[in-house]
This record gives structure tokens, sequence and C-alpha cells, in this order.
């Protein structure tokens, strides 16, 4: 993906399943995009289903680590990300 594809991508709005990977070791996958950080922050507050789960930061890897109990929740549902400046919305 080349450089702002995954900032942009979260800015319209995008809906994916969990991947194997994402479901065995409880993470779920926001951006790897290098300027990601740089256009919505380094500490992001999670809205899933529209409540305030705090804020988070998104390894260097571009994953939310400690996910279990949503991960579970979400299980083989479609997700759908946004994201706006210190926010990212999850629902399902």
């Amino acid at each position: 993906m080349g450089s702002n594809q995954g900032v942009m991508k979260l800015k319209k709005g995008y809906s994916r399943l969990l991947n194997k990977s994402e479901m065995a070791r409880r993470y779920i996958f926001i951006s790897h995009d290098r300027t990601f950080n740089e256009v919505f922050g380094s500490d992001i507050e999670f809205y899933i289903q529209g409540v305030s789960i705090g804020v988070k930061r998104i390894d260097k890897f571009g994953r939310i680590i400690g996910m279990k109990e949503v991960v579970d929740d979400i299980g083989s549902r479609d997700v759908h990300f946004s994201a706006e400046k210190g926010r990212i919305d999850i629902k399902y």
C-alpha cells in the first residue's frame, strides 16, 4: 500500500472481516501507514459500537493489542472502521 492510502481509507471509512491471525492473537489491525500518527495523533480514543473504550496506542505494526473481548464479540461479522483526528470508530 502506498503512502497515505491507509490514512485515506480510514478517513472515508471501510469494512472488512477480521483475519485468522487477528482472531487467534486477539488484536485488531488498523493501519501500517507511516503517516498515521502524524494525521490522527499517537494517542487515539477508540469507540466500539459508539461506546468509548478509552485511549489506546497503535503499535509499530499498526495493531491495537488487548482487544480480546471485542475480537471474541465480533467473531466472523463484518467490521466497519472510520476515523477522524484523535478518534477511531469500530462498528459491527
